[in-house]
């Protein structure tokens, strides 16, 4: 089965067989059509292979696209250093050498 479904920027749709969602982020001059899937996977799609597919529109997922996960890590890794510690740090703030040594084994592991 075709669709008659014309692709909308900011629209999501999903595959009728495979249920995968993907959201329409361009539609260019030339009709073809650039979608974004959930895992951030980017592609583009011919305006004839468009209207071959099987598609639904769909409500946007619960869950995060990609991008917003991994900015949001990002963010969280800039805001603690990115849990980066010299090891000359772990010294310092050992109460003995015998701590530091064990520490600085754990994080090699």
């Amino acid at each position: 089965m075709t669709t008659r479904l014309d692709p909308m920027v900011g629209q999501w749709y999903a595959h009728r067989d495979k249920g995968r969602p993907f959201q329409v982020v361009a539609v260019d001059d030339d009709g073809s059509v650039e979608t974004q899937d959930l895992d951030g996977d980017v592609d583009e799609i011919d305006r004839d292979s468009w209207f071959s597919m099987s598609l639904v529109a769909t409500d946007e997922p619960e869950t995060e696209p990609l991008d917003a996960a991994a900015d949001e890590a990002d963010g969280q890794l800039a805001a603690d250093g990115g849990g980066w510690r010299e090891p000359g740090a772990i010294l310092a703030e050992a109460e003995n050498t015998t701590e530091a040594v064990d520490e600085l084994d754990d994080l090699m592991d």
